[in-house]
């Protein structure tokens, strides 16, 4: 079964959105589809909605589900080494939820599964601003921040498969703020929405005057991307301070990247980088600088993302379009 040519699907999990999507050869997408995940709800529901969202988005591409040669699943958890089962997903509340079996019994179509930040770095390999690049580092900032790493064409995972954890590299080396993961000082706990949201929020609470409070009334603990990058647009001086310490940090942990890996290109993306823009994107480019041999940069790219939020759901459908492909060609040549 050679999927070169044929229709794939495929479908990015998220702590609060299921998107789907069908594929044609070339990486078009024909069909697209997304509704509210409702994680609180149980595993059951969210695998249920999942379906729906799928069926939708077939609907939307005016095909059927028998002309869907494979899925593609990108989840934001670790997966087990078949990558069936999901061993944890916190975004989800998910623990040991068999994924693969549900979807492929339900559909009846081979399914595979992907953590997240891995398929996005995939697809933008693919289809996006990585094609023809044999090392890269993908890095998303988001909620949290998570890393995914191809080294010739391949996802490199790891010994215990959790590699690219860039999110939890200290980067305050003293009197760091404790992270989620236990650990102090931790990337997260500077350069992630959530450390930047508790900053501003805590400044404002002291007194601090913000074009945040104005956007938000009462709600400043609720900090969207899209209000930090409105908020820098009126030259916002508390989110102007906080934003230039996460670049600062963010360009410390990939100069550590840059300086053990030599990739060929990191390509940064995530809400917080898609919001924010050049502005941040060149503080982080000039810390990067500042912590890296001239040597490793000479050559080396950062780009920002060209997939935007459809990084995830691509690279989870040509993920699947190519692990089906080299299974058949080896049932086929034993």
């Amino acid at each position: 079964m050679v999927l070169e040519n044929q229709l794939v699907a495929g479908v990015d999990v998220g702590g609060t959105k299921i998107l789907a999507v069908v594929i044609a050869p070339g990486g078009e997408i024909i069909g697209r589809a997304k509704k509210k995940t409702k994680s609180d709800k149980g595993p059951l529901e969210v695998l249920q909605r999942i379906v729906l969202t799928l069926q939708e988005a077939v609907e939307d591409a005016g095909v059927l589900w028998k002309d869907i040669a494979a899925l593609g699943v990108g989840v934001p958890g670790m997966l087990d080494d078949e990558g069936a089962v999901v061993v944890t997903a916190p975004n989800l509340g998910w623990k040991n939820v068999n994924l693969r079996n549900f979807l492929s019994g339900e559909l009846g179509v081979p399914v595979i599964a992907e953590n997240d930040v891995n398929a996005g770095t995939y697809g933008e390999y693919i289809l996006g601003a990585a094609r023809g690049v044999e090392s890269l580092v993908g890095v998303f900032v988001g909620t949290g921040i998570g890393s995914g790493i191809l080294l010739n064409g391949q996802i490199f995972r790891g010994f215990n498969r959790i590699a690219g954890e860039i999110g939890h590299i200290p980067v305050v080396p003293e009197g760091g703020q404790p992270c989620s993961c236990g650990l102090r000082g931790c990337l997260e706990t500077v350069s992630a929405r959530w450390a930047i949201n508790k900053r501003i929020h805590e400044q404002i609470k002291k007194g601090r005057k913000s074009l945040v409070t104005d956007l938000l009334k009462d709600k400043t603990q609720d900090i969207k991307s899209s209000v930090l990058a409105r908020a820098m647009l009126g030259r916002d001086k508390l989110v102007a301070e906080v934003m230039e310490d996460a670049a600062r940090y963010l360009g410390i942990a990939l100069g550590c990247v840059i300086q053990f890996l030599n990739p060929q290109m990191i390509v940064l993306g995530g809400g917080v980088v898609q919001a924010l823009g050049k502005d941040f994107y060149e503080a982080v480019h000039r810390s990067v600088c500042e912590h890296s041999f001239i040597k490793n940069l000479t050559g080396m790219r950062i780009e920002p993302s060209y997939l935007g939020d459809d990084a995830v759901v691509l690279g989870a459908a040509e993920l699947a379009r190519r692990r089906i492909s080299e299974m058949s060609e080896k049932s086929g040549n034993s």
